[in-house]
């Protein structure tokens, strides 16, 4: 639901989005409605593959990078159900799931103890790449709750140029795995490990959820987390991988 709410956001510029739920029998079906661009006849059948964008042939990241619906497509066919797309191109779209109901007298609390974030990272030097603004905004205040040393680039020329500079070996490499240029999240381990030493750390964060590069992450002996992340696991992430 948050990938398509995301997509509605995205591709709608005036008028509304509007998320309701109908009652179908034993069913809720939830509908997101959007008065955005529409979509042809002709891409209905493959807006959910990987990377495929309505109106964004130059491949502009900061529309995104064409893996939402994705996403929600392989996460609908994991759960047996079946995601229904209606559009009209130039008056909007509207996306349903239908979902069973639950039970509510079922439903417990779950109560978590808190993380207490930096007492174990205070002396960690944390380096997080990526080629997105946004996000390197969000880790940074992540890795500030930490408490811990980070240095964030959106490339591997600004990191190494910094960690040079300040005379500092990383503990952790962090990393998108999509980055501008011909280099990714692995070439970027390979490079910084050879540079400062093969005993670093390293964890890939992604939306990629394609499984023809997840080898690669194994054999290099990297972490593989896939985005969203939430703040309390990517803390109990680094705090195993320094284990």
């Amino acid at each position: 639901l948050r990938n398509l709410l995301s997509n509605a956001i995205r591709y709608t510029e005036a008028g509304g989005i509007l998320i309701g739920c109908r009652r179908r029998n034993s069913q809720l079906e939830i509908q997101i409605w959007d008065t955005g661009i529409g979509i042809p006849d002709t891409e209905l059948e493959s807006i959910f593959s990987e990377f495929h964008q309505i109106n964004n042939p130059e491949r502009d990241r900061t529309k995104g990078v064409g893996l939402g619906l994705a996403i929600a497509g392989g996460l609908a066919k994991l759960l047996n159900q079946k995601i229904l797309v209606n559009s009209i191109v130039g008056k909007g779209t509207v996306f349903s799931v239908c979902v069973p109901f639950g039970n509510v007298s079922g439903i417990t609390t779950e109560r978590n103890s808190p993380v207490s974030f930096g007492l174990e990272l205070s002396d960690k030097n944390i380096v997080f790449i990526d080629d997105e603004k946004p996000v390197r905004d969000a880790m940074h205040h992540i890795l500030d709750e930490c408490n811990c040393n980070s240095i964030i680039g959106e490339n591997i020329e600004q990191i190494t140029r910094q960690l040079d500079d300040e005379g500092i070996i990383p503990d952790i490499i962090i990393t998108d795995y999509r980055l501008k240029g011909h280099i990714n999240g692995i070439d970027v381990i390979r490079i910084m490990r050879k540079r400062y030493g093969s005993h670093i750390k390293s964890m890939i964060i992604t939306g990629d959820t394609t499984n023809d590069w997840a080898k690669q992450a194994e054999s290099i002996n990297s972490k593989i987390l896939f985005k969203p992340v939430k703040a309390e696991n990517l803390y109990k992430e680094i705090i195993n991988l320094l284990k």
